[in-house]
């Protein structure tokens, strides 16, 4: 192969660039994250709520390209097993809105809190009457 000058090797490169057939690789990426579309909030667990446990479990959730959980895992403990499986059930029924490079879906990992709290009004209502149940008052 003759021995060309570098300015003679580099213009096929030069002339594809100035055609746009690289271009497309320099342009910005758009990307956007995913997000919820439909969320089942967990239920808390009885025992749980009789014994006044609250914690926040932190899940790591992966997102298939069809935007169903396909893998759901423990990233955080809230320190009680029962706590930590309700946000898992919960979390598996989840749909999301998968996210998506220059409009094209793919699987992504997401970090997703789940958060309990006696202090809803809904469950101060369920421990209530898991208390007069308890006592073997009115069902």
């Amino acid at each position: 192969m003759p021995n060309f000058p570098r300015a003679a090797r580099l213009w096929p490169v030069l002339a594809l660039a100035l055609y746009g057939v690289v271009q497309p690789a320099l342009t910005p990426l758009r990307q956007e994250p995913a997000r919820y579309a439909a969320m089942k909030k967990p239920d808390y667990p009885p025992e749980a709520l009789l014994a006044g446990t609250e914690g926040k479990t932190v899940l790591r959730v992966l997102i298939s390209a069809s935007g169903a959980a396909s893998r759901v895992e423990v990233h955080q403990s809230s320190g009680h097993p029962s706590l930590d499986a309700a946000a898992l059930q919960s979390v598996r029924q989840f749909q999301f809105i998968p996210a998506r490079t220059n409009g094209v879906a793919h699987a992504s990992w997401a970090r997703i809190p789940i958060g309990f709290s006696i202090e809803s009004p809904l469950h101060t209502r369920l421990l209530t009457r898991l208390l007069r149940f308890a006592d073997g008052g009115d069902r």
